[in-house]
C-alpha cells in the first residue's frame, strides 16, 4: 500500500478499513461502483487498489475538496461535485440504463429528508444484485434510521453488520425488488 493510502487510512477505524477490503476482494465481480458521500475519502483508494477492474462514480457534496485519485485514475474514478438531491437525478436522466453494482453511502446527513431521497435514488440506479453498504458511526443517526426503516418497509434486506463496540462500522445489504 502507497504511503498516501497509508496515511489517509490512518485516522480511519483499522477494522473498518480491513473490513472494506474484504467486501472489495469477495465481490471481484461487482465493477460498477457508486458512492454518496461528503468528501473524498478511504473508500475510492481501497476498492481502486483491491479491485483493478473497478470503475468509481463518486457524489460529493464538498466543492472544494482535492480529489488525489481523480487526478491519479482518472480512466477509473469520476467525481460528480454538488447536492446529491439535484445531482442524482440528473444523472439518472442522462443515464437511464445506468446502474451500480456496489452503492456505499458515506456522508453525514442533517437533514432525514435528504437521506430518505439519495437511499430512493440509489434504488434507480440498482440492480437485482446491487450491494449496498452504509457507513454506520454514530453520529450517523439519520443515516441509520433511514436504513432501518427500508428495512422495515422491505425495500433492503440486510446481509451482515460490522460494527465494533462504539457503533462505528459497516452496514452491508440489498435492495429487494418485489
Amino acid at each position: 500500500m502507497n504511503k498516501y493510502i497509508q496515511s489517509y487510512c490512518y485516522d480511519f477505524q483499522y477494522r473498518k478499513t480491513q473490513n472494506l477490503k474484504k467486501i472489495i476482494q469477495d465481490n471481484q465481480d461487482k465493477i460498477n461502483v457508486m458512492e454518496i458521500c461528503y468528501h473524498n475519502d478511504h473508500f475510492v483508494e481501497i476498492v481502486l487498489n483491491e479491485n483493478k477492474k473497478a470503475n468509481i462514480t463518486s457524489f460529493d457534496s464538498v466543492d472544494n475538496s482535492i480529489h488525489y485519485t481523480q487526478i491519479h485514475n482518472s480512466d477509473r474514478y469520476d467525481v460528480i461535485m454538488g447536492n446529491t438531491k439535484y445531482t442524482l437525478l440528473k444523472f439518472i436522466e442522462k443515464n437511464p440504463l445506468k446502474t451500480f453494482d456496489i452503492i456505499f453511502i458515506n456522508r453525514f446527513y442533517k437533514d432525514y429528508n435528504d437521506v430518505v431521497e439519495d437511499i430512493n435514488n440509489s434504488f434507480l440506479l440498482a440492480n437485482k444484485d446491487t450491494i449496498i453498504m452504509i457507513e454506520s458511526e454514530s453520529k450517523n443517526k439519520l443515516l441509520k434510521k433511514a436504513w432501518k426503516e427500508n428495512i422495515s418497509k422491505k425495500r433492503i434486506s440486510e446481509i451482515y453488520n460490522i460494527n465494533s463496540e462504539n457503533d462505528e462500522g459497516i452496514i452491508v445489504g440489498k435492495f429487494l425488488f418485489v
